[in-house]
């Protein structure tokens, strides 16, 4: 992968392929976040308020 943040350490791919270890996967950091927002942990997810310009009532004088 051609970004830094988003390699995986040869040391970690070393170890990682090692015969007497127990088996693991590897994974970037964008790939640790995904999964930890997928599972909702560590995460609080909060909507925003979005606010649109009503152009009828601009144009009629009419709202608030």
């Amino acid at each position: 992968m051609p970004d830094d943040d988003r390699r995986v350490s040869a040391g970690a791919i070393k170890e990682a392929a090692q015969p007497d270890k127990t088996p693991i996967a590897l994974m970037n950091g964008e790939q640790l976040v995904m999964l930890l927002m997928e599972h909702g942990i560590g995460v609080h997810r909060s909507t925003p308020d979005l606010f649109e310009i009503d152009e009828d009532a601009l144009l009629t004088g009419e709202g608030k």
